[in-house]
């Protein structure tokens, strides 16, 4: 993922989300990204990396093919959290992301 200032001529940050066996953030269907008030980006998407990144996680641990969901910081210097979800019985997928207005995440 990539961060450009507002008129897109200089590169904030850049970085590679994911772990050693691969990561779908584009399914069928639904935003895989969204961005806050205060720019912290939200990506969701589907893992088979039992090393994906997990920071202040619900479920650190993988589990069939998994779900995510990860928070990076507004300037990409870390993750505010990044979890997997899902059971050992289903391929479990997150197909989008929305914000509402308190920064809910849906």
């Amino acid at each position: 993922m990539a961060k450009l200032n507002a008129n897109g001529s200089a590169l904030l940050y850049a970085t590679v989300l994911g772990g050693s066996n691969g990561e779908i953030a584009s399914i069928s269907g639904g935003n895989q990204l969204a961005i806050d008030a205060s720019g912290a980006a939200y990506v969701v998407g589907v893992t088979q990396s039992p090393d994906f990144p997990v920071a202040n996680a619900m479920q650190s641990v993988l589990r069939n093919t998994s779900g995510f969901l990860t928070k990076v910081s507004p300037d990409g210097s870390g993750l505010v959290f990044s979890t997997l979800f899902g059971c050992q019985a289903f391929v479990n997928r997150a197909r989008g992301i929305a914000l509402d207005g308190n920064g809910d995440i849906s």
